[in-house]
This record gives structure tokens, sequence and C-alpha cells, in this order.
């Protein structure tokens, strides 16, 4: 099985899984494993959705946190090279209140 999860919605070190992608077969096939995917995350009041090289892959209304920080980052696996990541064209925009 193809671990599918890019596209979900994670609470790290607090509540786990908010959104997977299990029901979401599109999603799980959106990510491209070797080439740059394209993701559009939104946060409007507790309105979260996540959609990976235009797919939507999670949607939630989440209440816990009103604010928070963005964060980018790469869990380690077993692997015997290390990891490479990259992002570029990052852009940040506030939406209307």
């Amino acid at each position: 099985m193809v671990r599918a999860w890019s596209g979900g919605i994670y609470d790290e070190a607090r509540r786990g899984w908010l959104a997977d992608l299990t029901k979401k077969p599109a999603g799980q096939k959106a990510f491209n494993k070797y080439g740059w995917n394209k993701y559009r995350i939104e946060a409007n009041g507790p309105m979260l959705s996540v959609s990976v090289n235009g797919v939507p892959t999670a949607s939630i209304r989440d209440t816990v946190d009103a604010s928070g920080f963005i964060a980018l980052q790469v869990h380690g696996t077993k692997v015997e090279r290390p990891l490479e990541v990259r992002w570029r064209n990052i852009q940040l925009m506030e939406i209307g209140r």
C-alpha cells in the first residue's frame, strides 16, 4: 500500500489526524512523487481546506485554535540517504475578514 497522506490535515503532537485521505481516492492520487506539487491551503476563521494539484483533499471546521503559525516541514523516515525537500513560489495572502 502506498502512503497517500499529502493534503490531509494533521494536528502535530496533540489530536493527530483531523482529516486524512482514507475516503478520498482522488486526493490520494493527486500527489506527484517525482515532480513539483502545487498546494493551496486556506484558513478562514474555523474553516480549513487543502487541495493538491487542483484536487480538493481536505476540508474541515476546527474551532479549537483561533490563531497559530505557518510552518513547512518534512518528517524523517528510515532511509539510508538524506531526504531532500524544496519549496518554491510560496505566497501568503490575507483573505477578507
